[in-house]
């Protein structure tokens, strides 16, 4: 088995200040998936980083700084808010 990497102060930095310079970015956990998403008029953009297999260890704040790196980066999906509140709400 494989264990995901802590977070380094670096990272923890960068999440930090993510956070406060966009603070219309909400999180989401489903199971072992995190979300970064905002809304976007009628539609939701969302990025997603999931938690594999084979590590030993949920790490939350590990998903919340890939899912924001890639949310910054824009590997994002767009979803009706309608159907997004469903898919978050179905899981809990």
């Amino acid at each position: 088995m494989q264990s995901n990497t802590k977070l380094g102060k670096f990272e923890k930095s960068l999440l930090k200040d993510f956070a406060k310079q966009n603070p219309h970015v909400k999180f989401a956990q489903m199971g072992k998936t995190t979300i970064a998403f905002a809304h976007v008029g009628k539609l939701v953009k969302f990025a997603t980083a999931i938690c594999a297999d084979n590590e030993k260890k949920f790490r939350p704040e590990v998903g919340k700084y890939w899912a924001i790196t890639r949310f910054e980066n824009g590997q994002t999906a767009l979803m009706p808010f309608a159907q997004f509140d469903n898919m978050v709400e179905s899981t809990f």
